[in-house]
């Protein structure tokens, strides 16, 4: 698309190598999580059919709504690395929708945490 980078207020390749670092960390980052979590999973197979793969779906959910509300908060509006489509001759349309599907996404894995504790409680 080229019209979203991590930084944008350089030149064109100071974005576009700024993407690169930051896809480099962040997908070694996710793949070290990714075998971190089954790796937990794995050692717990007694423990999979009790929701296991519910709560990583939650944290999944949890991980990229809250880093995306981060970024369309604190980067896009407080630090101003960044927008989320800089060319636009209005950004609010582009805000509103970034950060509301990061809303969406933080609190579908709020709910479905919730839900997992609820049916963990034991009832008396």
């Amino acid at each position: 698309m080229h019209w979203h980078h991590f930084y944008d207020r350089s030149t064109r390749a100071a974005g576009l190598v700024s993407d690169g670092v930051f896809h480099l960390v962040s997908t070694t980052l996710v793949g070290i999580g990714l075998y971190w979590a089954m790796a937990v999973i794995c050692a717990n197979r007694a423990d999979a059919g009790n929701g296991m793969l519910r709560r990583f779906t939650a944290g999944i959910l949890l991980g990229l709504g809250g880093f995306n509300l981060y970024d369309g908060t604190i980067q896009h509006k407080v630090l101003r690395l960044h927008q989320v489509r800089p060319a636009a001759e209005h950004w609010l349309p582009y805000d509103l929708a970034f950060i509301g599907l990061a809303l969406i996404v933080l609190v579908s894995g709020i709910v479905l945490l919730r839900f997992i504790h609820s049916r963990e409680m034991p009832t008396s």
